[in-house]
């Protein structure tokens, strides 16, 4: 692709943007990955990474950034069912970005417009604009960390945490009961969350023939293993805040598009 191309998918409606970024992922280091990864980093220039020893985005000035590499779980096989979810995660986090950026040129003066290139994110970053440091799963969750995060960017990295504990990791499902609730399965010893049918092929890969089946006894020990993982999930995700004289209780619920939306708010005062 050329960079018309490039930018005018980087720049399209969602929907548009989402079936280009939820093809198979291409072979790593080839000419279209490259271009993937481009369209990325256009319209989410935060998952561009930095050098860890010198701070900027090329660890020298003689060559252009090649775009080898661009933050998240694009090309995870071990974590492919959370591609979509960062997807929503990181469009989330675009429009609270792109105010930063815009506040960041001001600050300094500039009058330029759109995605920054190279150099000038470079510079933008030097005025403390925000930018992805590690993102990973712990604890069999998503974790996304950054520099530094407004309220809008820490909210919604607190939402993606928490549908990452009903998101199967390896094929995206989110299964629910036939009341609405959240129902996951969560493996024993190294925490990851699964649909039944991907728990029970992760099963059979990590263990073998302890879980191939030789008879009735094998088959209801491992029905009764299966119900010892099933985890429902209660209506409301719940995020608990202390402050020194009261207690808050956050309660989200799904919006109907992948996310979560904020149901209610408690406050309870504490007693002295």
């Amino acid at each position: 692709m050329n960079q018309t191309e490039i930018s005018k998918i980087a720049n399209s409606d969602f929907q548009t943007f989402r079936e280009f970024v939820m093809q198979p992922t291409p072979e790593y280091e080839s000419k279209e990955s490259y271009d993937y990864n481009k369209v990325l980093a256009e319209r989410y220039p935060f998952l561009i990474p930095v050098h860890v020893w010198t701070g900027k985005i090329n660890p020298d000035d003689r060559e252009p950034y090649d775009y080898k590499f661009v933050q998240g779980f694009w090309g995870s096989k071990k974590h492919n069912g959370w591609k979509e979810l960062f997807l929503n995660y990181c469009e989330h986090i675009k429009p609270e970005f792109d105010r930063l950026i815009e506040e960041t040129r001001k600050k300094i003066g500039s009058n330029k417009k759109g995605t920054p290139s190279i150099e000038e994110l470079d510079e933008l970053r030097k005025e403390h604009l925000p930018y992805i440091t590690d993102y990973k799963e712990k604890y069999g969750e998503m974790r996304v960390y950054w520099t530094g995060e407004t309220e809008a960017m820490s909210e919604a990295t607190t939402i993606v945490t928490m549908l990452s504990r009903v998101t199967c990791s390896l094929c995206g499902k989110v299964p629910k009961t036939s009341r609405g609730r959240h129902l996951i399965w969560e493996t024993k010893g190294w925490v990851s969350y699964f649909c039944k049918d991907c728990f029970k092929i992760d099963q059979l890969n990590s263990y073998g023939d302890k879980y191939r089946f030789n008879g009735d006894a094998d088959k209801a020990e491992f029905k009764e293993y299966l119900k010892n993982c099933r985890i429902e999930h209660p209506k409301y995700f719940i995020i608990n805040s202390w402050s020194r004289n009261e207690h808050s209780k956050t309660y989200y619920t799904d919006d109907g598009n992948g996310w979560l939306k904020v149901s209610k708010k408690e406050i309870i005062k504490e007693k002295n």
